[in-house]
């Protein structure tokens, strides 16, 4: 199936998330650089952009996906694009950087994909992006160690 983000044609909203294994960064690493590729995503339906406003990247722990995980409190995101020419040039995300470098020393590294300013714009139709299951987007990470 992959992962979609945006809202169908019920107006459900719907979020994307993400978990990178990072146990093989030494855990005296400083984190340099997080590039996140979002580009290998398509548009099955219609574009969510700019009806539900900019795709944000969240920090979410979780175990199991059961249950909502949607809030109007949502935190400043780590990762923002705001059209698909943004998707289209990934870029080093220095939030990413910073929410990376806490997570150093641990086995994973989650978050969330989700339209913050609007769950749905409620006009009936899918707005989604898609990833493909073996084309999600890709973490590069760079990092420097201690001599």
């Amino acid at each position: 199936i992959g992962m979609y983000v945006g809202d169908d044609d019920s107006n459900r909203g719907f979020q994307g998330f993400l978990t990178y294994g990072i146990s093989r960064i030494p855990d005296e690493a400083t984190i340099t650089k997080v590039i996140v590729d979002l580009s290998a995503y398509d548009v099955p339906y219609e574009s969510p952009f700019p009806h539900l406003g900019c795709l944000g990247a969240y920090v979410q722990d979780y175990k199991t996906l059961y249950g909502a995980y949607w809030t109007d409190d949502v935190p400043a995101p780590i990762g923002e694009w705001c059209s698909l020419d943004e998707l289209d040039a990934p870029e080093a995300e220095d939030g990413f950087r910073r929410a990376l470098q806490k997570k150093v020393g641990r086995n994973m590294f989650q978050f969330r994909l989700q339209f913050a300013d609007r769950n749905t714009e409620g006009d009936d139709a899918r707005d989604l992006l898609h990833w493909e299951r073996y084309g999600l987007p890709v973490l590069t990470v760079e990092y420097t160690v201690p001599d």
